[in-house]
């Protein structure tokens, strides 16, 4: 075999338009994010009405435990690969090996502090979660680097569709545990059930097949050195308020939090990560240009700020129902932390979009990493504040202040690093947010609170929203010269097909 993989060996620059094959391989992420999000909401639905706060509670103990330990020895080899003109044999070994290492010193380190996991929640039961969860780790971490290498192919198809069966299996696997036991258990197997399943899949959707190997150890080691500190502050950024809530309240509690939060953010910023994740290879072939990777990074700034705008603030408008509706009366007392999580999430997408990406593709790493650490604080600050202020809502609403303070910060780093001007980023960011406005005030002035159905009314609320404020966006675009963006490429692909119909 040649010391290059498979057809990995250079992925070359996109022809013709740039942003339509940005667009191709983010609507593949996106495809991806919504079937996976939609299973994933399916699948908390239904959880929701078998099991009770206090299991969703449970499981977020121990899985924020084996998320900061996975941040720790996070060494960046799959950001690396995917950045690295050329991935050879070694490269793609030594990557699978660090993978399997990490699983293997996760495992061990999460299996040691079972009791202090469950001293600083105070629940003894989420000892035993946390011994499976180390085996867990083990397997998922023994995933084929095939898996790196089809995203550095651009073969989003082939990724879209493994995961999309992962998901699959782990939702199948989860409901029947759930219907039998009753029980947070069927969350906890579901899981390695689904991590079985992906172990041996990922080695059947790339003909790549990965050998130990440490012999790019240097080169991935002196990578590691600035992406470990990002990882930690990204995983915290994340993960610090559930952390706060779960010290201070009980399992229920934190429950009722994580699930919020969870459905708060699976249409911002897990939508906005998954868009990025598509980016980050189209954005790696215009290193050499960098005009070019302004104008392809502006434009997706733009997108990723109106979906933000649209699915955070959307569901704030609608958030009372939405509970009703999907989780049922029982999880009454996540509507008013639902809707300021969905500002939160709104903003942070917002946050995410503009600096995350752009910096590490190309080569801030640094930079990125100090902005994790900003932004870590002032959310450890916020939620700590938040929590001694209002409990569990202070908290929440806390986080979302911090979120908005973030946005001005990243704008300035990102400016300085990539010679860009504010009036760049007001030019691309200004126009989604009277649409938003407009939305909410639309929402809550038709809002039809003498119906007695709250799936209907969930339903007319959305449609009304929507027209809204697609209606308000295309308004300002047009006002402003109808720049190149997600609103004309829009208009393009639909208008033609209306004028023939």
């Amino acid at each position: 075999m040649t010391d290059t993989p498979t057809s990995t060996a250079t992925t070359e620059p996109p022809k013709g338009s740039i942003y339509k094959h940005m667009l191709r391989g983010s609507l593949w992420a996106v495809g991806q994010n919504f079937s996976i999000r939609f299973i994933g909401l399916f699948n908390t639905v239904i959880l929701a009405r078998l099991l009770a706060p206090d299991d969703f509670g449970l499981v977020t103990m121990a899985s924020m435990v084996l998320g900061f330990l996975n941040s720790f020895v996070d060494l960046g080899h799959s950001a690396l690969l995917l950045r690295q003109p050329v991935a050879t044999r070694k490269h793609c070994d030594t990557a699978w090996t660090f993978s399997i290492l990490r699983g293997v010193v996760v495992g061990v380190f999460l299996a040691a502090i079972s009791p202090w996991v469950a001293e600083y929640f105070r629940e003894e039961r989420v000892i035993a979660i946390t011994l499976i969860l180390a085996v867990n780790s083990l397997i998922a971490n023994g995933f084929s680097v095939g898996l790196n290498l089809l995203r550095k192919e651009l073969n989003f198809a082939a990724d879209f569709y493994f995961n999309l069966a992962n998901r699959v299996v782990v939702l199948i696997a989860t409901l029947a545990l759930a219907f039998w036991w009753r029980s947070y258990w069927a969350i906890v197997i579901g899981s390695v059930i689904g991590n079985v399943f992906g172990l041996f899949y990922s080695f059947k959707v790339h003909p790549y097949r990965p050998r130990l190997s440490l012999a790019k150890a240097r080169e991935y080691l002196t990578f590691s050195l600035v992406m470990i500190p990002l990882n930690v502050a990204f995983f915290f950024t994340q993960r610090v308020d559930a952390f706060v809530v779960g010290r201070f309240s009980t399992a229920a509690v934190l429950g009722v939090y994580n699930v919020a939060a969870e459905l708060a953010t699976m249409l911002t910023i897990d939508l906005v990560q998954q868009i990025s994740r598509g980016l980050y290879p189209n954005f790696a072939t215009l290193l050499d240009d960098r005009p070019k990777l302004n104008e392809a990074y502006l434009q997706a700034v733009s997108a990723l700020t109106t979906i933000s705008v649209a699915f955070g603030l959307g569901l704030w408008a609608v958030s009372e129902d939405f509970v009703r509706v999907v989780l049922g009366e029982k999880w009454h007392d996540a509507i008013p932390l639902l809707g300021w999580l969905a500002i939160g999430g709104t903003l942070r997408g917002i946050d995410y979009g503009i600096g995350t990406t752009i910096l590490t593709v190309t080569g801030f790493e640094r930079t990125s990493a100090l902005l994790m650490w900003i932004r870590l604080t002032i959310y450890v600050v916020a939620a700590i504040t938040g929590a001694m202020w209002g409990e569990t809502y202070g908290v929440a609403i806390a986080m979302t202040i911090g979120s908005a303070f973030m946005i001005p910060v990243v704008i300035y780093f990102v400016m300085a690093r990539l010679q860009l001007r504010m009036g760049d980023f007001f030019h691309v960011l200004w126009r989604p947010v009277p649409a938003g406005l407009a939305m909410i005030l639309a929402v809550r002035a038709l809002h039809l609170h003498s119906l007695q159905l709250p799936l209907l009314r969930l339903f007319i609320d959305t449609a009304v929203g929507g027209v809204v404020f697609v209606l308000v966006l295309l308004v300002t675009w047009y006002l402003s010269g109808r720049p190149v963006g997600i609103e004309s490429r829009v208009v393009g692909a639909l208008l033609p097909k209306l004028i023939r119909s």
